[in-house]
């Protein structure tokens, strides 16, 4: 049989493996490290093997091999103990045209694995320097079940993973223990990493062959500095792709029982940002005061004094219905509603910490109705101050 040296591109592809011991491990391991999307399948699977697919996001299937399990593959490895069942692969996979290495039946295979004991398998192409790829994943609002199924597994065959404190510790536990965690976000008494630092390591690691996740809370493009890195990325001339998270916005108004928009109060909805570059709290103060919207509004806790003081300054009513959400989606979320005049106070009063979000308009109202998420802290609207649409549902 005459062979010859080729490159496979295997990023985000999917590979069968049948094979629960541990050559069936080893060629899964190296396989998921140069990006393959893994299904596993065996009905004797090992401890070990079943170890490295929770660690390494793989989909394991504790279950006999059936012929739709090479449905939508792009290679096949039949690494079973029994030969029998490795020509079987081989032969179905032959028949679909999908590439197969089998092993015990090499005359069957149309790709070849060597496997020896200082490498889980050496094949016939090795990733170059360049071939990585970045990822910015947004983690969402908190709540790990609210991740991406894109993102969770990105995740799950990471070799390196750049985070910040936004990133659930439930989140990371999704990442191969193999994987390099960099941590790039404040911590007591540090600055954060500058974001040049953060772009160039960004680059390098890719630059190095390895598949690079960017974790950011929430949306990577909203108030997240995704756009910022991903310039540095093209213009280092790596590959990238963009994995879409649930805003913290999204998150904080579902959870919270106040929907960003409504027929009713609400027929725009602004997110801005209370920290500038610069540390000033420069806003766009006429947009923030037109009538029938809700503005969410990040990293504001620290000039909340001065943002309500404004606000009420440029025309919104000292009444004007107002929030803040800690934690959101997470258990121990709090929730402190008032309006401008008092949220300062209220929000003192029940010693709220970043990260929080602030949300103005009447949408806040409806919290007292449409609040699900039962574990929090509330403050109420004042009294006397209740919307007619309220008071309608109310009967009134």
């Amino acid at each position: 049989m005459t062979g010859m040296p080729a490159t496979l591109e295997l990023t985000g592809r999917r590979v069968l493996v049948v094979g629960g011991g541990d050559g069936a491990r080893r060629l899964a391991a190296w396989l998921g490290c140069h990006g393959a999307r893994l299904r596993v399948v065996a009905a004797d699977v090992r401890p070990a093997l079943r170890e490295a697919a929770m660690a390494g996001g793989w989909a394991l299937c504790e279950r006999a091999f059936a012929q739709g399990d090479l449905d939508g593959c792009h290679l096949a490895v039949a690494a079973s103990d029994c030969v029998d069942l490795n020509h079987r692969v081989a032969a179905e996979a032959d028949r679909r045209g999908v590439l197969v290495h089998a092993v015990g039946a090499r005359e069957r295979s149309s790709l070849h694995l060597d496997i020896d004991d200082d490498e889980p398998a050496a094949l016939q192409w090795r990733k170059e320097p360049g071939a990585g790829r970045a990822y910015l994943v947004g983690a969402g609002p908190g709540d790990p079940k609210l991740l991406t199924l894109r993102a969770r597994e990105v995740l799950g065959r990471a070799d390196a993973v750049l985070y910040d404190r936004l990133a659930a510790p439930e989140v990371m536990d999704l990442v191969p223990a193999r994987a390099q965690r960099v941590y790039v976000g404040k911590a007591a008494s540090h600055h954060t990493v500058p974001q040049s630092r953060i772009n160039a390591m960004l680059v390098d690691l890719v630059s190095q062959g390895l598949e690079v996740v960017r974790l950011k809370g929430g949306d990577p493009f909203v108030f997240g500095r995704g756009g910022e890195e991903l310039e540095a990325l093209q213009a280092a001339g790596v590959s990238f792709e963009v994995v879409p998270g649930v805003t913290a916005a999204l998150g904080c108004a579902a959870y919270a029982g106040m929907p960003l928009t409504h027929r009713d109060h609400a027929r725009l909805c602004t997110f801005v940002t209370g920290h500038l570059r610069d540390g000033s709290l420069d806003l766009p103060w006429e947009a923030l005061v037109q009538p029938s919207q809700t503005v969410v509004i990040y990293m504001g806790l620290h000039g909340l004094p001065r943002l309500c003081e404004e606000l009420m300054r440029r025309g919104l009513a000292p009444g004007h219905p107002a929030a803040v959400v800690q934690r959101a989606t997470l258990t121990g979320q709090r929730v402190v509603t008032g309006c401008l005049r008092d949220l300062v106070t209220r929000v003192r009063e029940a010693r709220i910490q970043p990260p929080s979000l602030v949300v103005l308009g009447e949408v806040v109202r409806l919290r007292d109705r449409l609040d699900w998420f039962t574990d929090s802290f509330d403050g109420a609207v004042p009294e006397g101050e209740a919307a007619p649409a309220i008071e309608a549902l109310h009967g009134g």
